[in-house]
């Protein structure tokens, strides 16, 4: 209402004589198009009385001894019909949905233009003695072209923009999705894990068990039996949770598989963001010699996240850590490096240990330790070899991993 009825008092005049363009009537219809929430009709009855007020108001300023109400009323009142004929075809438009492309919002726009000011000069003849000529009305139908054109050309280009802005916000949230879906593989490997172990303890409680009572002991037999039940319990319980995190692996939105490009992206990406939030910085470099195929995301992901991820905190303010992937033979070769402190001599025969872990948190409770078991244990389980390599001038340390492609 406020924008309308400002603008409407910037009139441009390019032909010379009574025909006038206003800013009011594109912002108006800029508007509509803009914000798909608003009712066009109760928004034209509210703009075309506020403009008919605020030019009353004004008539009463400027012409206070010869002001007469009637007059005024009748003078702006084609105002109000022009943006309620134009917001009346526009909502029936909109209802039909014949604003679905860029050409039909042009049709729509240039008709509901169009039929406003024939409605509103139509009026103004009635009610004094106005003249219209063809060449008027082919003029009107000019600037009404001209008009919607140039709000056209502005609502396209801020929907064009718009659109690359919700892209790159879903491709963000892809990408923070699939870390976390990956980060929940490792969890995953792990249950399959326990559950493994759970039904092999539910095995040898119930063996023990029998052997207790065979040897008369009831007592201790009896809490074989207990042990072995709970066990049972444990591994069901690890089922349904293992279950629920499969349907996540499986997400519609999620791809089974990528090429390295992608997710040596995503991977420095999520850590570029972990950096600067613990306030490291870190520059990340990515280097692909050949061309390879695409590789299974969740497992992949998760295991160079996690080298990454321990070469981010490892390093102390600043540094660089650099990915590489290139084919040897029937495997791929991906080296994660980074220039932080390095690995300790007595610490190298221990880091692919379970449990095994030298951080902490501000608590000073340490880290899990699984991270390198997880992954030489998925890479050695598709015949795969992680190795920790010699220290160079530029790195001080080197993982080297080496994927068989078929697998």
């Amino acid at each position: 209402m406020v924008i309308t009825v400002f603008a409407g008092e910037l009139r441009i005049y390019p032909f010379g004589g009574d025909q006038r363009v206003s800013l009011a009537v594109s912002i108006f219809f800029f508007i509509l198009l803009w914000e798909k929430r608003i009712n066009p009709i109760l928004t034209s009855i509210l703009v075309g009385s506020s403009i008919v007020i605020f030019r009353i108001l004004l008539s009463y300023v400027s012409n206070t001894p010869t002001f007469e109400l009637d007059q005024a009323l009748l003078t702006h009142f084609p105002a109000f019909l022009y943006y309620f004929i134009f917001s009346l075809v526009f909502f029936f438009s909109q209802k039909l949905k014949l604003l679905e492309n860029h050409f039909m919002i042009a049709i729509v726009g240039v008709i509901s233009d169009v039929s406003a000011c024939y409605v509103e000069i139509l009026f103004r003849m009635m009610t004094s003695e106005m003249t219209v000529t063809g060449g008027d009305l082919l003029l009107m139908i000019g600037i009404s072209i001209i008009r919607v054109s140039f709000v056209l050309s502005i609502y396209t280009i801020l929907t064009l923009r718009k659109t690359k802005i919700n892209e790159e916000e879903q491709k963000k949230k892809n990408e923070e999705l699939l870390i976390l879906v990956s980060n929940l593989f490792v969890e995953m490997i792990q249950l399959k894990k326990t559950m493994h172990d759970a039904e092999v303890l539910t095995s040898k409680c119930f063996l023990l068990h029998r052997n207790l009572k065979k040897a008369g002991n009831e007592e201790s037999s009896i809490s074989a039996l207990d042990i072995s039940s709970q066990m049972h319990e444990i591994k069901k319980d690890s089922q349904r949770i293992y279950s629920g995190l499969s349907k996540l692996l499986i997400a519609d939105n999620l791809k089974d598989e990528m090429t390295i490009q992608e997710i040596f992206q995503i991977v420095t990406k999520a850590n570029q963001n972990y950096s600067q939030m613990i306030e490291k910085n870190i520059i990340f470099e990515t280097k692909i010699v050949d061309k390879l195929p695409k590789f299974h995301t969740f497992e992949v992901i998760s295991m160079i996240n996690n080298i990454v991820a321990n070469s981010v905190e490892a390093i102390h303010a600043e540094g660089k850590i650099l990915l590489t992937a290139k084919k040897r033979d029937h495997f791929c070769i991906i080296t994660i490096c980074d220039n932080g402190p390095g690995i300790s001599d007595k610490n190298i025969t221990k880091i692919f240990n379970p449990g095994f872990t030298t951080k902490f948190n501000k608590i000073g409770e340490f880290s899990s330790g699984i991270g390198l078991f997880h992954v030489r244990n998925t890479i050695e389980s598709l015949n795969g070899e992680i190795k920790l390599l010699e220290s160079t001038q530029d790195f001080k340390t080197i993982f080297e991993l080496s994927l068989p492609i078929n697998e």
